[in-house]
């Protein structure tokens, strides 16, 4: 399987979207599944319904969610459930979101940070870095494996300023060091 298909399909999704005139939607909708499929018992769930009737699949979709889903999104679900495939589907959306931001000309920056961050101190730490101006769109996560610190990444480029990072090159150096 092509390491890079959610990347492909993500990009196919944006370019239909955009011919159908409704990326906006599909870009919503993305974001509400891609929210929901956080939870893997979530995931596992749509996961399961690959063992039932088509039609059933369908209705179980139609069904689900408080708004329709754009046809693109609903068929996409769809294809992914009848293949076991639904934890794909944030991926998908990362290529999406990346080929829209582009598009509209929205710079990218991610953010993990070693605990979860209240909403002051995400606005705190975009202010610092000079995040306020301009078409922006900062993504948080959370990663405790950091220890301290925060990761950025920027147009493509890492930042580390983790403590993660600090004791592996420390490591790295002392295991150099000739005694």
């Amino acid at each position: 399987m092509d390491k890079n298909l959610h990347l492909k399909l993500g990009k196919a999704i944006y370019e239909k979207a955009v011919h159908d005139q409704n990326s906006k939607e599909v870009f919503d909708n993305l974001q509400m599944l891609n929210d929901l499929f956080k939870d893997l018992r979530i995931v596992q769930l749509f996961n399961n319904l690959a063992y039932a009737d088509p039609d059933l699949i369908r209705k179980t979709i139609s069904g689900a969610f408080d708004h329709p889903l754009e046809n693109t999104v609903f068929e996409l679900l769809f294809l992914l459930i009848q293949n076991h495939t639904v934890q794909l589907l944030p991926k998908i959306f990362a290529g999406f979101r990346r080929h829209r931001f582009e598009a509209l000309g929205i710079r990218e920056v991610k953010i993990r940070t070693a605990r979860e961050l209240d909403r002051q101190e995400k606005d705190a730490i975009a202010e610092k870095m000079g995040f306020k101006s301009g078409k922006l769109h900062i993504t948080f996560q959370h990663q405790a494996d950091l220890i301290g610190g925060m990761q950025i990444y920027d147009q493509g480029r890492l930042t580390d300023l983790s403590i993660r990072n600090y004791l592996d090159h420390l490591k790295n150096h002392l295991n150099n060091v000739e005694i």
